[in-house]
């Protein structure tokens, strides 16, 4: 019970007794439950949201509600200058932070990847890296708590100043 799932997933009960008659549902944006016979599929492709079980067994005994949190939606993440403004181009020069939203069962962790590493690491929404950090690409991903993950969302810290060398005609000139 309260398990949050982006696949499809198997729903049964069992009683020892005298056995299980029937499996009740109730689907998101319903208002009544409906007799799923002995086992139901709750489908990847179904509605989102939270849907609620028990089941009666055959001499009218009711189990305790279950709840199962269907999410296929991928969380959304956006990179933010020190101001807030979301960074729309791929380079900045200055300060920047990550943080992501989720519609459905909300975000469970945040990593990122700083410049020339292949591991991801655990980042804590909006915590600022600074325009004196190490220059290069950084990437960002959400993953909420059905295991959706979202897009990957990339910066790159260019903090190196571009040179310049005057010429007259093929010499340079200081």
């Amino acid at each position: 019970t309260g398990k949050y799932t982006n696949s499809s997933t198997y729903v049964s009960a069992s009683d020892s007794m005298s056995g299980v008659d029937s499996i009740y549902m109730k689907a998101p944006g319903s208002s009544s439950y409906a007799n799923m016979g002995t086992s139901t599929m709750v489908s990847s492709t179904g509605t989102n949201g939270l849907y609620y079980f028990y089941a009666k067994d055959k001499a009218g005994n009711t189990s305790a509600t279950y709840y199962l949190y269907l999410d296929t939606v991928k969380p959304t993440g956006t990179i933010k200058n020190s101001s807030g403004t979301a960074i729309t181009g791929s380079y900045t020069n200055q300060a920047f932070s990550y943080s992501a939203t989720d519609s459905g069962s909300g975000i469970s962790y945040l990593q990122y990847k700083k410049p020339s590493s292949s591991s991801w690491l655990t980042y804590t929404s909006g915590t600022s890296i600074s325009a004196s950090a190490t220059s290069g690409t950084y990437q960002f991903r959400a993953v909420d708590k059905a295991g959706n993950i979202s897009a990957t969302k990339s910066i790159t810290l260019d903090s190196s100043k571009p040179t310049m060398t005057l010429y007259s005609e093929t010499t340079s000139v200081s």
